[in-house]
């Protein structure tokens, strides 16, 4: 995903929708397993960087020449569907590519590379995906409010910052530390109140059902989008009936991305200090995303990695499944392609009306178990982000469902305030933890990591933090 035109399209819900019920005190809270394939752009040529009307880090990659590599990554910008073959091969459990997307990634070859452990072109790692429960009774996995382990800072996902050589080396793999190179990279920003309203036919956000695909035909095409923030910018607003242009998106009702309308962002969207990570209260001074660069080795995140999770379910009438990220990303249900928005794009929106789908085995029949199988890429810098949010409870491929996770909370906690805009969380074994505002709005959200726990970038005031099913309240100067 790009730097300035490529700013990401976030999961920012309306506020009613970031509320915790309640009476959801149980079964709110799973995890299921996801598999990360760790490379950079130095090890495969499908991998590149944004820099401002240029490549910035693809030279050419296991023999590929540079100029071979480029017109492959510049070839797929934007919304790209094609890549993958509609069928997933049921044994592999592998996407295929297709004859046109070898557009995309040259040959084979590189594409099976990125769900596949390679020595010496990646790493495989492993990242526990928590979901909670919405109000509205949905589930939800938001990288907007999740804090990546081996990072301080609220936003974006970037699974694999904490990974070792001693990690991979336990794994049974020779470790490539070239994989863990760290590139500039920007947190989310927030869309606008036009694409946070709900749709009255579905009862999700707009912008989750903006665009068409295998499994929706009731929002926009969306093929070629995507790749450029102003151009999207305008496109979504011809779409919607808004008024185009900058100046007109600097209006509350014309608000496509933050970055034009900084002033209109949900309450409790955290800002920070221009071009740092560090929190500043000030929504028009402010910027409503954080940016990481790459000194002496030490800023930056982890980017070029794929990714694949594996669930399976039972249908039941009113199914939904929506997913939005950057870049490529492919869900297969019943090993046919349900969302195809690949390519290296702003984060995206995927949509599958279940009642509709017709899988590999033909139209779903209630009661019955099938499939799902996600496989995603942050193959462009300078964003990486991933929604989930569905009103299936995904268990895991072997069909096990392990919702109760948060049930109990083995010992207690504590809450303290670190600093203006911190609070930590000590005391308390892995559980799913929530900071909420005094009206039962989730700000933040996650999994407590080890005996301490860090929460930044809050805005002054009182919260209410919900580890578990246990609650304190703490002021946040």
């Amino acid at each position: 995903m790009k730097k300035n035109l490529w700013f990401g399209l976030c999961a920012a819900f309306a506020a009613s929708q970031m509320v915790w019920a309640a009476g959801v005190e149980e079964d709110d809270y799973y995890v299921l397993p996801v598999t990360i394939y760790d490379t950079d752009a130095s090890l495969h040529p499908a991998f590149s960087c944004y820099a401002m009307m240029a490549e910035g880090c693809q030279k050419g990659a296991q023999g590929v020449d540079s100029a071979v590599a480029v017109a492959a990554v510049e070839a797929c910008v934007g919304v790209t569907p094609g890549i993958v073959e509609s069928t997933l091969d049921a044994t592999t459990k592998k996407p295929k590519l297709t004859t046109a997307g070898k557009k995309c990634f040259i040959e084979e070859k590189f594409f099976n590379q990125l769900f596949n452990y390679t020595q010496g072109v990646n790493e495989k790692s492993h990242f526990d995906m928590p979901f909670s429960r919405m109000a509205n009774g949905w589930w939800n996995f938001n990288s907007d409010t999740f804090i990546n382990k081996g990072t301080s800072v609220i936003g974006g996902f970037f699974p694999v910052e904490a990974v070792t050589d001693d990690d991979i080396s336990a794994a049974g793999q020779n470790p490539v530390a070239a994989a863990r190179t760290k590139r500039e990279a920007e947190g989310p920003t927030f869309l606008g109140e036009a694409l946070r309203a709900l749709d009255p036919a579905e009862g999700v956000p707009v912008i989750n059902v903006f665009c068409n695909g295998p499994a929706w035909d009731k929002g926009f095409g969306c093929e070629g989008n995507f790749g450029d923030g102003d151009v999207t910018t305008t496109f979504i607003q011809k779409a919607l009936g808004l008024d185009t242009g900058f100046i007109a998106s600097e209006t509350p009702e014309n608000c496509v991305f933050g970055w034009t309308c900084r002033e209109y962002a949900p309450e409790g969207w955290p800002y920070y200090e221009s071009g740092t990570e560090t929190p500043y209260n000030d929504s028009i001074a402010g910027e409503p995303r954080w940016y990481s660069y790459p000194r002496n080795g030490t800023g930056g995140r982890n980017h070029h990695f794929c990714y694949e999770l594996h669930s399976s379910f039972v249908y039941q009438n009113g199914q939904r499944f929506g997913i939005r990220g950057g870049d490529d990303i492919w869900v297969y249900i019943d090993n046919k392609l349900a969302v195809d928005i690949g390519g290296t794009h702003i984060d995206a929106p995927g949509y599958v009306d279940l009642d509709a789908f017709k899988g590999g085995s033909g139209k779903l029949e209630a009661g019955k178990k099938y499939d799902l199988d996600l496989f995603a890429c942050d193959r462009r810098t300078t964003m990486s982000n991933i929604e989930i949010m569905t009103n299936i409870a995904l268990g895991r491929a072997d069909g096990s469902l392990e919702i109760a996770a948060s049930r109990k909370l083995r010992g207690t906690f504590a809450v303290s305030s670190l600093s203006p805009s911190t609070l930590m969380i000590s005391g308390a074994e892995a559980a799913k933890y929530a900071v909420m505002d005094l009206q039962g709005r989730v700000v933040r959200q996650g999994v407590t990591a080890g005996a301490e726990t860090v929460v930044p970038n809050l805005m002054p005031g009182t919260y209410i933090v919900k580890v578990a099913r246990e609650t304190r309240r703490m002021n946040v100067r």
